[in-house]
């Protein structure tokens, strides 16, 4: 499958310094996305509008972020429709003192991360299609273990 081309554009609209190391920032970014592919799982595929936001604080020892992304199918003459995806993120990060180390050692983090998704039904023939999209979900990342499906 391949992925959409996709046109953002970002505005950093808060960044505050805290001092030496340590910021908080927020970013929102708007978009267009035209997929590469005509059908993908049955389905035609439209483009979409795209909106995001992020906002968090980072320094040497501690991050915390947060961060969503919507993209929305545009209206157009097919009456196949796939459905509006909302997705989530939430990041914690940790660095130990013994991993803050300077260039060129390895300078190590732990993180943790809580991703979720939403997509409402797709529309055909202008009516919900059974089976597709999806409730509310919440799962967590993980380089040592892999998703349950």
């Amino acid at each position: 499958m391949r992925c959409p081309s996709c046109v953002l554009v970002g505005w950093r609209f808060q960044r505050n310094a805290m001092g030496v190391g340590r910021r908080f920032e927020s970013t929102a970014y708007l978009g267009v996305d035209y997929p590469l592919q005509t059908r993908s799982g049955g389905l035609a595929t439209v483009p979409g509008n795209v909106a995001a936001a992020v906002t968090g604080y980072a320094s040497r020892s501690l991050y915390a972020w947060l961060g969503a992304l919507a993209r929305r199918p545009m209206d157009g003459p097919s009456t196949e429709r796939p459905g509006t995806l909302l997705m989530y993120s939430g990041v914690l990060g940790y660095r130990p003192r013994r991993f803050r180390q300077d260039y060129p050692r390895p300078d190590l983090r732990v993180f943790l991360e809580v991703v979720g998704e939403r997509v409402t039904p797709d529309r055909v023939a202008g009516s919900h299609e059974p089976d597709t999209g999806s409730c509310p979900a919440v799962g967590k990342a993980s380089p040592w273990r892999r998703p349950v499906a």
